[in-house]
């Protein structure tokens, strides 16, 4: 959405993340920053339960990372350049709008907002600052896998493509075990 001639300004430097939501999404995008550690290093995160803070500090493996659990403090921290945005979706829109105040980039896991008037507010707040970088992770979108489909559908190799109907169907449970009944809802 913007901000690309102030994404190269970052081209020699190691770009500092901070992670906002440690559940599966937040710690999965973790250790993909981890795997390039020469462009990004994590220095912050942010979860308000402390088991799942717990479990990303093992990701990281460093003792400077700092933790928080609360978003706003995490947009403080003039240690980080950009912000992974991984919480649950009624939240989206205010940590969202909390990164781009904070002048930082953004990183934001699907789906961009819970409704459509916080999308378009999202994108006119992210309009007012060119600088920053605004991204919308979409599960799968960017996997080379895809791209060898699509080159692979643009070369012919398919023959001529009239539909495409694809899905991805989970046979597991999509609740995840907490350390605490209390927790539980």
């Amino acid at each position: 959405m913007g901000g690309v001639e102030s994404f190269a300004q970052h081209q020699s430097k190691i770009i500092k993340i901070g992670v906002v939501g440690c559940g599966d999404r937040g710690k999965g995008m973790m250790h993909v920053i981890q795997n390039l550690k020469d462009r990004f290093r994590i220095t912050a995160i942010c979860d308000v339960l402390d088991f799942r803070l717990d479990e990303a500090r093992k990701i990281t493996k460093e003792a400077h990372v700092a933790a928080y659990k609360d978003y706003h403090k995490l947009m403080n921290d003039q240690n980080i350049d950009a912000v992974v945005v991984a919480v649950p979706l009624n939240m989206h829109y205010p940590v969202a709008g909390s990164v781009l105040k904070a002048a930082k980039h953004l990183y934001l896991e699907k789906t961009m907002t819970f409704d459509i008037a916080q999308a378009l507010k999202l994108v006119q707040l992210s309009k007012e600052r060119p600088k920053q970088v605004v991204q919308v992770g979409h599960q799968y979108r960017y996997s080379p896998l895809y791209y060898k489909v699509k080159d692979m559908i643009a070369n012919g190799v398919l023959g001529k493509v009239n539909q495409i109907d694809c899905r991805w169907d989970r046979n597991g449970t999509w609740r995840r075990p907490v350390p605490d009944p209390s927790l539980e809802r």
